[in-house]
Order: C-alpha cells, then structure tokens, then sequence
C-alpha cells in the first residue's frame, strides 16, 4: 500500500485554507508545470510560494461514511 495518493496545491488565502482540487497530480513536478501554465503564469510559482500564499502537500485518500 502506497504512503500517498499524490499532491496538491494547499491554498491560505482567506480565513481558512483550502485545497485546490484541480492541481491534484502524481507527483510535485506536475502540479508546479499546471500551476504556471493554467492558473498564473510562467514563473509565478516561486513567488507565491515564497511569499506564504500556497503549499504543496501530500495526499491520501480515505473511505469515510
């Protein structure tokens, strides 16, 4: 069984920090590439990132009821 199912993009803007489904992918590289290149821009990543606003972080997915 795998530790993890992926990454996503974990955002902390607002009161309340939140994932952003749509950057889920297998790996770090992939979600950085669709950051940049549907959402804000070539080189954007760096920034945000430094300044606070996003994460990366790992997840897994559990069965609830």
């Amino acid at each position: 069984m795998k530790k993890y199912d992926g990454w996503v993009v974990k955002s902390f803007f607002g009161r309340n920090s939140w994932f952003m489904e749509e950057t889920f992918y297998p790996t770090r590289k992939e979600v950085i590439k669709h950051f940049e290149e549907r959402i804000f821009g070539k080189g954007e990543w760096r920034k945000f990132r430094r300044r606070g606003d996003f994460k990366i972080v790992k997840v897994k997915f559990v069965e609830a009821e």
